[in-house]
């Protein structure tokens, strides 16, 4: 009877456990989704917040101080922007579903693109013939406008 007890015990416990790790799993996948998902968010505002400073100040190259955006929040450290030549580039380093984030708060924008081996490509593949401004790197996500 001892025994019966003990091994029910043992197989609770490893149910118990095993229930108790995929919860961990899926708080760090939900966690992760939520971070692209708010970074989605950032970098679309930041666009928006961008092109209409622009509309009144000409400007086409270099950085705009984002104290002069009158943003409600900081954006994350990682998302940066540049002008160059009249375009305006809003990138950050890939995080798992952060293009799909891009993909649903953008409506499918064919402005959202990745840079591999040097070239900016769209999500379709094919090449934007752009020049990487500085500090655009291979894996970067970047909204090109």
């Amino acid at each position: 009877m001892g025994a019966w007890l003990l091994s029910c015990a043992l197989v609770l416990s490893l149910v118990v456990a095993s229930i108790d790790g995929n919860l961990g799993e899926r708080a760090l996948q939900k966690a992760s989704v939520g971070d692209s998902a708010q970074m989605a968010v950032q970098m679309v505002t930041l666009v928006n917040a961008l092109n209409d400073h622009l509309y009144h100040v000409l400007q086409t190259q270099g950085q705009v101080s984002l104290a002069v955006l009158g943003l409600t929040f900081t954006p994350d450290p990682r998302i940066d922007h540049v002008l160059q030549d009249g375009r305006l580039w809003v990138f950050t380093p890939e995080v798992p579903g952060l293009v799909t984030a891009l993909r649903q708060q953008t409506r499918h924008s064919a402005l959202i693109c990745t840079v591999t081996k040097g070239r900016l490509l769209t999500l379709a593949g094919e090449d934007m013939n752009q020049t990487l401004p500085a500090g655009v790197a291979d894996g970067d996500v970047v909204i090109l406008n």
